[in-house]
């Protein structure tokens, strides 16, 4: 489901992983992203040295109700940029 939206998104160029690991290579550069989901929605992401991807792993008992408040924020801020 996370995996699938995200994909639809403008801005990711590409989603990889398996499950619950979700790398999001982006079409800029992902700290700023990283840094507004922090500082705007208390979202905490993984990083890579890639400076274009963002790392995801949530609790593997996320429910769809926290998916969809991560991927608005998430879809907010790339808007945003």
């Amino acid at each position: 489901y996370i995996m699938q939206a995200l994909n639809e998104m403008k801005g990711i160029k590409e989603v990889r992983g398996m499950g619950l690991m979700i790398g999001l290579e982006m079409l800029g550069n992902a700290s700023e992203v990283r840094k507004k989901l922090l500082q705007e929605h208390s979202i905490f992401t993984g990083y890579s040295l890639v400076n274009s991807t963002i790392r995801l792993l949530p609790p593997l008992t996320i429910g769809k109700v926290e998916a969809n408040e991560f991927l608005n924020a998430i879809n907010k801020v790339i808007n945003n940029n």
